[in-house]
């Protein structure tokens, strides 16, 4: 792999975290789940999840200018966020499996 198609590879992998973390977040208050994140919770209830959709692209942009200049920080965001969507798939199992 060369080189240069790293940082591209590092934000898609940004990129495809947030949207994971918004889509299982979606999927689970549309299923019954609550929003544990307060600040979060605050978006959705005064924005709905428009609202959230544009806190995710801001911190996708956030999380992939931190990639030019700290990359280990970038790898940290993306973790947290990848594991987010995960803890919700664990979420929406739940809630499918108990209806």
């Amino acid at each position: 792999m060369r080189l240069k198609t790293l940082p591209f590879l590092q934000a898609a992998l940004i990129i495809g975290t947030q949207f994971l973390d918004y889509k299982t977040t979606a999927i689970g208050l549309g299923l019954g789940a609550r929003e544990l994140n307060g600040p979060v919770r605050a978006i959705i209830d005064n924005y709905g999840l428009e609202g959230l959709l544009y806190v995710k692209l801001g911190l996708g942009a956030l999380a992939a200018w931190t990639l030019r200049y700290r990359p280990v920080a970038a790898a940290v965001l993306s973790g947290m966020f990848l594991a987010a969507g995960v803890y919700n798939l664990f979420v929406i199992q739940a809630l499918l499996t108990a209806a």
